[in-house]
């Protein structure tokens, strides 16, 4: 059977079928990429007031301190286990995101960075701790007080490390 005149002249697009095709028109996807980039930009702003908010901040220097005392501990255990003898330089009476161990026999360093999340400040004016494994001892002890940055004038001790003269390592939380 053979097309209708019609027929050849819809085929060929003469004659305008009034269905709407099976894509999406430039109106409708703009507005689709508006809607999505509208909730994406929102997300990303309760993302950024959660993630520095007060609370969040003081999270992280907890586990920032955590983080500390068990690099303290392993300094120490490390230097009993091999027989070493290191010098720890602290922040004297300054605030600072920096703790440094300086072996003796190799002149090695080691660095503790807060990475931004810890800020601490050494009790005294004692700027230079030496742990001997012959004697197991840390001449002199020290204390840490532990800040949560950015710090201000009114930003408040959350916590202290002290570490004992016998190379014991205590973390609290709350003002020494």
């Amino acid at each position: 059977m053979r097309p209708s005149r019609a027929e050849i002249h819809r085929r060929r697009g003469s004659v305008k079928d009034p269905r709407p095709g099976p894509g999406l028109c430039l109106v409708e996807l703009l507005a689709v990429l508006a809607v999505v980039a509208a909730l994406g930009a929102a997300t990303l702003l309760v993302l950024h007031v959660c993630l520095n908010s007060p609370q969040a901040r003081l999270a992280g220097a907890k586990r920032e301190a955590q983080v500390l005392a068990r690099w303290l501990e392993g300094a120490f255990s490390r230097a009993l286990r091999e027989r070493r003898v290191f010098r720890l330089s602290l922040p004297a009476s300054q605030v600072s995101d920096d703790i440094k161990v300086r072996w003796d026999d190799t002149g090695a360093v080691e660095r503790f960075n807060g990475r931004g999340r810890l800020a601490v400040r050494s009790k005294g004016l004692v700027s230079e701790s030496v742990f001997s494994p012959t004697f197991r001892t840390l001449s002199p002890a020290f204390s840490l007080y532990l800040y949560a940055p950015p710090r201000t004038k009114t930003t408040e001790v959350f916590g202290s490390i002290v570490v004992s003269v016998f190379g014991r390592v205590r973390f609290s939380y709350g003002p020494p």
